[in-house]
């Protein structure tokens, strides 16, 4: 690939202090208004009450010590953050690492599932719903400098894609631009059986992003045609490597497209708990959503944007785009689509709670 064809994404953003103030304001009023909602929110104080109680008299261990008349007691915020992390985290293993959101279940399936009543299922989902985890979701403005498609494993990559190519095809999307946001993280046998015959040849996540793109446009992308660089700056032995593909646009067709696989450039470090319970820090291995995003912006020079991803993931990673994006004065807007769009189950209960902490761990993150 010669660089001139990066031309029209590659900028020098990395040089450029400009700051958005009205944007970036209006970024943070929305998350204010967020971690109030939640804060506040009778049905989620109820959520996490029942949840707790069901974990506790299955046995679950990280829940000896709670006093369950108490735990909708919390005040504010950070409150109700610490209330959710001890009702709904099922992705924290024992030795304190935390786990790929699929692995969860093997927790849940432990310490939840097998006393979950239908009544506290509905609580769930109506909580959920509240929070914005369910239901389809369309760009509010349909103009967009660019559209980004979410990276993801399993089915998603193709999911997010398609969505994308009916909102833009159905005109609820107007684009000269896509970019697919993923990285190097490495894709199990799995979750290429679970993501079908798409992914077969995936080895990462960038992988099953191209084969999305393949997928969905019908179209052959030479992996020769890569451009790789490795980022000097980071620090630590962690993925330091990104990567960018480009699809020249075809009239009537498909816009520009650019698939992007990316380098851990934020903070590498997430919060763990030794077997003892004191707290440590750790490595992550892997690039997040604040990660591509940020990533992105370094790339490109979009002052509006819209990214797609799956409905459930929709608040959480929002509020990633509004600290990464938003506060650099990109109009940022998150959409996304239920899983029965596509013939998909819908989400678990257990899922769903755990999202609702990805959410209020995103919102603390964006306020920082």
């Amino acid at each position: 690939m010669k660089t001139s064809q990066l031309e029209h994404l590659t900028t020098s953003n990395l040089e450029n202090d400009f700051l958005d103030t009205e944007v970036s304001e209006k970024h943070l009023k929305h998350i204010g208004e967020q971690k109030e909602a939640l804060a506040e929110s009778l049905e989620l104080r109820q959520a996490i009450s029942d949840v707790l109680k069901i974990r506790h008299s299955l046995g679950d261990p990280s829940l000896a010590t709670i006093d369950l008349d108490r735990t909708a007691e919390y005040e504010g915020f950070d409150g109700a953050c610490l209330a959710m992390r001890r009702a709904f985290d099922f992705r924290t293993k024992s030795d304190g690492t935390f786990g790929e959101r699929w692995e969860a279940e093997e927790q849940a399936e432990k310490y939840f599932l097998p006393a979950i009543t239908p009544e506290l299922e509905e609580k769930i989902y109506q909580t959920a719903k509240l929070f914005g985890l369910t239901g389809d979701s369309q760009p509010k403005d349909s103009e967009a400098d660019a559209v980004l498609i979410l990276g993801g494993g399993d089915k998603s990559p193709l999911d997010r894609t398609l969505y994308a190519k009916e909102l833009i095809d159905t005109g609820k999307l107007k684009t000269n631009k896509i970019v697919a946001l993923g990285s190097e993280r490495v894709v199990s046998d799995a979750e290429r059986k679970r993501a079908g015959e798409y992914a077969e040849n995936a080895q990462t996540e960038f992988a099953l992003m191209v084969a999305a793109i393949e997928t969905a446009y019908g179209i052959e992308i030479d992996q020769e045609d890569t451009l790789e660089w490795t980022d000097h700056n980071i620090e630590y032995d962690i993925p330091k490597k990104h990567k960018v593909v480009c699809i020249p646009g075809e009239a009537a067709k498909y816009p520009d497209i650019f698939i992007v696989s990316s380098a851990i450039v934020t903070d590498p470090f997430v919060d763990a708990t030794h077997t003892d319970g004191s707290p440590i820090k750790l490595l992550r291995n892997r690039a997040n959503s604040a990660d591509t995003f940020k990533t992105f912006k370094d790339l490109d020079d979009s002052r509006k944007v819209v990214a797609v991803t799956n409905a459930h993931f929709v608040p959480f990673q929002g509020a990633a785009a509004a600290k990464e994006l938003g506060k650099q004065g990109v109009d940022v807007e998150v959409v996304g689509f239920d899983p029965q769009h596509f013939g998909n189950p819908p989400k678990k209960a257990f899922e769903l709670v755990q999202e609702m902490l990805a959410t209020a761990d995103s919102l603390a993150a964006a306020s920082e």
